[in-house]
């Protein structure tokens, strides 16, 4: 047997990554994905670097991760992906958050099994059609950018169940996202958005929660729209669901997603 303790804490620490097949490298002012995984890199499952100081990735840096399922960069300094990244073909969870990132490398769209894409606080300022290609995608959160539009490719994520676009600039919201029956979750609050097509509330037949506070649409706008009444159906037997699980909903009551005007106290 190997006399353990004559390793040194570096060593400990990548059979330790090998064993495991997790990194995680957190906090500790990165620069770079360490030199020393390219040797173990098809071992490694989950690869952690957030809150680093990563401000590029060369094309060889994600080569050889052959077995990766979750790759964690949030809160770097990423200004862009290389397109090696589509090379991932195991990735389940891919978390961007609070970077720079200004666009999206096409290759995103190679990422079949991709379940989770976190976006949210870059300076994105439009999505890659390519994203209709990642068919196993159920969660979407692009919050937080430049958005002034969103692709109607969207609308091909067929096992999208929550979509966050919050915090854009989006003045409309695409009708192809009427295609997403398995949509739960729609969160789009503080954007410049008048109306919501009709295919929406109509084709999104698992839709339950849409919300749209501090945009220009108005509640009465938003009931009159074609499929409101079986979406509004469908809202408050989530809340129903809820109550009777003993939750309580605060003084806030009933949240609809939208902000309506509170009548003035009646004088004494």
């Amino acid at each position: 047997m190997g006399n353990c303790f004559g390793k040194s804490t570096t060593q400990r620490r990548h059979d330790n990554w090998k064993a495991t097949g997790i990194v995680a490298l957190r906090d500790g002012g990165v620069r770079s994905i360490p030199s020393n995984l390219l040797a173990i890199a098809g071992s490694v499952r989950t690869l952690d670097l957030s809150n680093n100081s990563i401000s590029d990735l060369a094309q060889e840096d994600l080569q050889g991760f052959s077995q990766l399922q979750r790759l964690v960069l949030a809160g770097n300094r990423l200004g862009q992906l290389p397109r090696s990244i589509g090379a991932l073909s195991q990735l389940k969870h891919l978390a961007l958050d609070a970077n720079k990132l200004t666009q999206l490398p096409a290759e995103l769209g190679q990422l079949q099994k991709l379940e989770v894409l976190l976006l949210q606080s870059n300076q994105l300022t439009l999505l890659p059609g390519a994203l209709e290609s990642c068919k196993a995608l159920k969660t979407l959160n692009v919050s937080g950018n430049r958005l002034t539009a969103l692709p109607d490719a969207l609308g091909a994520c067929s096992s999208l169940q929550e979509l966050d676009v919050s915090n854009n600039q989006l003045s409309s919201l695409p009708a192809a996202l009427g295609s997403l029956s398995k949509l739960k979750v729609l969160q789009a609050d503080t954007n410049s958005i008048a109306a919501v097509p009709g295919q929406l509330l109509q084709g999104c037949s698992a839709l339950h929660t849409l919300s749209l506070h501090s945009n220009p649409i108005t509640p009465a706008e938003l009931e009159s729209t074609p499929g409101y009444t079986e979406y509004d159906a469908r809202r408050r037997g989530k809340y129903d669901k809820v109550l009777a699980g003993g939750a309580l909903l605060g003084s806030a009551g009933l949240d609809d997603g939208l902000d309506r005007l509170l009548k003035a106290p009646s004088p004494n």
